[in-house]
Formats: C-alpha cells, structure tokens, sequence
C-alpha cells in the first residue's frame, strides 16, 4: 500500500516537471489516471484495516478457546470473519471455530451449517471433515459421518483422530470386523496424550466384540468356556493382541491357539 502511494508520487512528479512533449498524458488522461489509483488506494486500505481488525479479534477467539468460554468464542468469531479475512494463519476457515463453539455450547446443527460454509472454503482440511462427521454421529447420521470420516483418510491416510473415530463409528453400527481393520492401522503409530487415551479405551472393546462375534465357531466346548472366562478379565484381550503382533499371527489365531495349548 505504501509502496503504491510512492509509486503514483512519482508518476505526479514526473509528470510535473517533464516536458509535456515528451510525456503525451492529456489532462483527461491523467485525472482518469489518478481516480483510478484512488480507487485500488482505496480499496487496499480498507482491505488492509478490514484484515488488521480480524486479526485482532482472531487473537481473541483463540484465548477464548483456550479458555473453553465458547459464548466468547462465537461473539470474537463474528467479529473476525470477513471478505478479506476468510482463514487463519494455519489455513483453517474461520467458520470452523463458530462451528465449534455452537457444537460445545450443544447446539449441533447450527454447527454443522459454519462447519459445511468452512467446507466450501477449504474443503480439504481434516479438522473441518473430522468434526463435520462427529456431528452427523451426535445425531445418529452415522452412514454420513462414515463418509466424512473417510474423506480425511483419503487425504491423510495414518490421521489418527480419523481413523479412532471411524472405527468407532463402525463399532457403533455392529460392523466390529471393520471397526478391528482400522484400528490396527494405529498399531505402534506414535499418538498425543489424547489420541493414545482414547486408542486405550478404544481397543479393549473391538478386541472384546471381535472375539465375541468368534466365539460360536470355536467347535471345541472346554476352549469356548474358558475364552469366555478369560475375555473378562481387564487386560487379558490387549496382552494377546500384543503377543500376536510380536509372534506376527492374527489377533484370533493366537489367542485361539494360546486356548488349546491349555
């Protein structure tokens, strides 16, 4: 902006001190000239304070989702959001934090309408897809949400939160055989504090529904009563997954051989 206010400095004083002979601007020519480099003046500058002033309430609205005070959160979002202004420093659209803020006060539809306007804006990001699927699963969409789920790992195959919530979805719908295959992506995948506590509490229960779902075809009587015994016991599933990964059998062919060497 600066730098095109010292641009048509120039050209002004040029054009005064140069021999109109040499320089054919007609009067006309240069007034119209002059207007419209007012006119983009003007529209960067309003561009310029329009963007500043999302910035500044952009700060805002992430102190206030630090803070979890989602009523600021909605009220600073309305104030950023603007022609000039559409994403944050990280590429994520601005609606998506007033999708956010009206999906943690539990007003999940009007979530989902900034969630699809934040869609429309980059429709690749997997924050947006991921929490635009968890509202179709808040309220029992649950085929949608698979499909949204399944967008972010079409984009980021290995992305964590994806991938736990598919497999939650699909252990939601009594699909435990899908819910399993996903899962086992995650299988020494370095996760965050939060990923590795919900992958722990994840796990144990597919295990549990996988084998239960087995359990009528194991034709021996004696191994079938003592698997249904041993299934219960906290931590018994996740340590014969793990020595099935270490041996490199599937997850039921240890854990059915390990029953008959008993």
């Amino acid at each position: 902006m600066l730098l095109m206010m010292l641009q048509f400095a120039v050209v002004i004083s040029i054009y005064m001190e140069s021999d109109q002979k040499i320089f054919s601007f007609s009067k006309n020519r240069f007034i119209a000239f002059a207007c419209l480099s007012m006119l983009i003046l003007s529209v960067a500058v309003y561009a310029g304070t329009d963007r500043l002033r999302g910035e500044i309430h952009a700060k805002q609205m992430m102190i206030a989702q630090f803070n979890s005070n989602f009523a600021r959160m909605k009220r600073e979002a309305d104030k950023t959001e603007n022609y000039f202004f559409p994403l944050d420093m990280t590429s994520t659209p601005l609606a998506w934090y007033k999708g956010m803020a009206y999906f943690y006060s539990g007003n999940i539809p009007r979530a989902m309408e900034y969630y699809k306007q934040a869609i429309r804006v980059n429709p690749y990001h997997l924050r947006v897809l991921n929490d635009y699927a968890t509202s179709f699963e808040r309220l029992g969409q649950r085929d949608s949400a698979i499909v949204y789920y399944k967008k972010t790992l079409t984009i980021t195959p290995l992305f964590v939160d994806g991938i736990l919530n598919l497999s939650a979805a699909y252990f939601n719908e009594h699909q435990n055989d899908s819910a399993y295959f996903m899962i086992e992506r995650l299988y020494n995948l370095p996760m965050k504090g939060t990923e590795k506590q919900t992958y722990d509490l994840f796990l144990p229960a597919i295990l549990f529904a996988k084998v239960n779902d087995s359990l009528s075809s194991v034709p021996d009587t004696l191994c079938r009563y003592l698997l249904k015994e041993e299934i219960s016991r906290k931590g018994f599933l996740e340590k014969s997954y793990a020595q099935a990964k270490e041996k490199k059998l599937s997850f039921l062919e240890n854990l059915y051989g390990s029953c008959s060497e008993k």
